[in-house]
């Protein structure tokens, strides 16, 4: 019988097998570039939920007993050692030789089974048995393997690994494992397919192509001649070319006015280490794309439908946003985005894919992390990737908001325009007017009535329908109400016609006008008022005073308690429609109930149809901004009341005034003479 051996101290062997890998993807993604290092050309995945197993099998070169100990059963074996490429000119994308120890995360047992120019061979690890016991694992006798003959090469070679009794819930996994699958490996290698299915279902062929991100994007800058195609995918997807912006690095970099972080021509020169530590230059470059889809909705919808033999769907979505790094065919990091954005809403729309081979060049040092999730982020390689994608994001960015900028215009325009022809065709349906203006006016005195009449009626129209929404607040308390806003916004309302929000210098009072005066004029019968009531809110005279404009007008209102409780809100404003408290404003209750408010304003204040779908991705969306993080919210800043006569304790020591003050979110009675430094520490309740 043969025998087979492990090549590692068991204590390292147990430590790295059971906690390489997290998910039950990743761990296949290795088995399926072992395979790809065996000059494979098909994979087959099989996930059986019935035994709760997964077998991947290929049609590569297999392995004999030799083959298996000296290459797959010795962990750290560097397939890249002897040459960059496999036989069929293949980049080879494994290095470290630890990542087969992935799959006991997922099961104690393995079976390894190849066939090589006919002959099988394979054994069974148990990794319990191989950590504890010091146990090699157990030879399987070759006659009784067999390989289906559909999934071997025509020279009788390939291998199926079988991981048994899987810990993870492979049922409930398999459309994130294919949804997972799909992103990892960028092969454009027609002779390299990977199927997978669900027990005895028939295979579905994972292809990248079916992620066409290109068809609904409206901006993108590519990296790279490799990458000109995607250029030609968004000039003809079916977006109209004036609200698409497309671009290449290097007309980028020729086009650069600022000397500041400047981006250079690639290649160019960098300094890093080789494998041996030394300092070397080399000719750094990389290549990809970034850009930004139309619309969020557009994202979600996009999805891959594999059909079952009994004509059932499973529709895997691709709601993306993000930027990977992939090296030599492989998902190398998933996301970068999140280290490079400034919590811009158009940041949203982003997605990209960056190629970045020198990431894995041999001589270089090894820059992946032990766990292949990612890169060493203080190598000179990675640092000038996040650079370059920075700068790139940023511009792609503003991009991004001149489109939405010339789309806004043009569907203003085009409402102006709808707007003017309704109110012509309804001044001249009036028959007697018409009859009137025909015998007293000829035809260029009606059409002076005509266009004095549009621009009238515009007037009226518009001073009945902008400013909807009115944000009642004192200062302290404004980045509540840029939350608000901020939502709104994403919602893709147009707050600056709609809002009153006098801390935003586009939503606040028009120049030259008094505010007083301005804010009376505001509260008609249609206005709905959001409160944000605080211990700062009663220390306002125009806060208290519109709160009772609000009641005589009876208003539409909506309150929001900031660092006080709803029965501390002062009568007469208890008209509220809704009332929602700012604090834990991420945890599941208060999205909801945050969802409901907002739900309120648009359906309520703003007379408009609620898309809750959406709403609830543009809440999401601005709750990920670093602004309105728990720590700034829940903290609102302490409140020192000035209202006028408030009274002031005498110094015990002095018998001087005692004057309040803040300082370090702290509130004190300090005595008001600077030779004293009597002071008590003070309590609002």
């Amino acid at each position: 019988m043969d025998s087979y051996k492990i090549s590692l101290d068991r204590k390292v062997l147990k430590q790295l097998g059971s906690q390489l890998y997290g998910d039950t993807p990743s761990v296949i993604a290795e088995l399926v570039a072992n395979s790809h290092d065996a000059d494979a050309h098909n994979v087959w995945i099989t996930l059986n939920t019935t035994n709760s197993s997964i077998i991947v099998e290929d049609d590569g070169k297999g392995m004999d007993v030799n083959d298996i100990n000296n290459s797959f059963l010795n962990i750290g074996y560097d397939k890249r050692e002897k040459s960059q490429k496999t036989n069929l000119g293949r980049n080879i994308m494994g290095r470290k030789g630890i990542g087969k120890l992935a799959v006991f995360s997922l099961t104690s047992n393995l079976r390894v089974l190849s066939i090589k120019k006919g002959v099988s061979c394979g054994c069974e690890l148990n990794f319990n048995e191989i950590t504890d016991n010091n146990k090699e694992p157990n030879a399987i006798n070759g006659n009784d393997i067999s390989f289906d003959p559909n999934n071997i090469s025509e020279d009788q070679c390939g291998t199926r690994l079988e991981l048994i009794n899987v810990k993870k819930k492979i049922a409930l996994s398999y459309r994130f494992i294919i949804s997972k699958l799909i992103r990892i490996f960028d092969v454009n290698d027609s002779n390299f397919k990977i199927y997978i299915r669900k027990n005895e279902e028939t295979y579905k062929k994972l292809e990248r192509s079916i992620l066409d991100y290109f068809s609904i994007m409206d901006t993108i800058i590519v990296i790279g001649d490799e990458q000109l195609d995607k250029i030609d995918k968004v000039k003809s997807n079916t977006i109209d070319n004036k609200y698409k912006s497309i671009s290449t690095y290097h007309e980028f970099v020729q086009g650069q006015k600022s000397t500041k972080n400047k981006l250079n021509m690639l290649p160019y020169d960098l300094e890093v280490e080789d494998s041996y530590g030394n300092s070397k230059i080399i000719q750094f470059t990389l290549n990809g794309w970034i850009g930004t889809v139309d619309s969020l909705p557009h994202l979600k919808a996009l999805a891959i439908k594999f059909i079952g033999d009994d004509e059932d769907e499973d529709i895997i979505t691709i709601n993306d946003n993000r930027i990977s790094l992939y090296a030599r065919g492989k998902l190398g990091e998933y996301d970068i985005l999140t280290k490079i954005k400034n919590n811009r809403n158009s940041e949203a729309y982003v997605i990209g894919e960056l190629f970045v081979d020198i990431f894995e060049d041999n001589e270089l040092t090894d820059m992946a992390i032990s766990n292949r999730r990612g890169y060493e982020e203080n190598d000179s390689r990675y640092t000038e990737v996040i650079r370059i994608s920075k700068r790139l994001l940023g511009y792609i960015v503003n991009e991004k908001d001149d489109v939405q900028k010339r789309i806004k215009y043009d569907n203003a325009i085009a409402a102006d325009i709808e707007e003017s022809e309704r109110i012509k065709q309804d001044f001249w349906s009036n028959l007697k007017t018409k009859e009137i203006l025909d015998k007293k006016l000829d035809e260029d005195e009606k059409s002076v009535v005509e266009f004095e009449n549009i621009q009238f009626t515009r007037a009226v129209n518009s001073g009945n329908s902008t400013k909807k929404i009115f944000i009642s607040h004192r200062t302290e308390h404004k980045l509540y109400g840029q939350f608000i806003v901020d939502v709104l916004e994403e919602y893709d309302v147009d707050v600056e016609r709609y809002v009153i929000f006098t801390s935003n210098r586009k939503l606040g009072v028009p120049q030259g006008k008094d505010i007083y005066v301005y804010l009376k004029q505001c509260f008609r019968d249609d206005l709905m008022v959001i409160f944000l009531f605080g211990k700062a809110f009663y220390d306002s005279n125009i806060c208290v005073s519109e709160a009772g404009a609000a009641w005589a007008t009876n208003q539409n209102c909506l309150n929001v308690a900031i660092d006080i409780g709803f029965n501390d809100i002062e009568k007469p404003s208890n008209n509220a429609l809704s009332s929602v408290k700012f604090f834990n404003i991420h945890t599941d209750d208060q999205i909801i109930t945050l969802h409901d408010f907002f739900r309120t304003i648009i359906t309520t204040g703003l007379s408009m149809n609620i898309d809750d779908e959406r709403l609830s991705n543009s809440l999401k969306i601005v709750l990920n901004h670093s602004d309105y993080s728990d720590s700034n919210i829940n903290n609102p800043k302490t409140f020192c009341p000035y209202r006028k006569f408030l009274p002031h304790p005498t110094c015990t020591k002095c018998l001087n005034v005692m004057n309040l003050e803040e300082k370090e979110n702290t509130l004190t009675f300090k005595c008001s003479n600077i030779s004293c430094n009597n002071s008590y520490d003070v309590v609002i309740k």
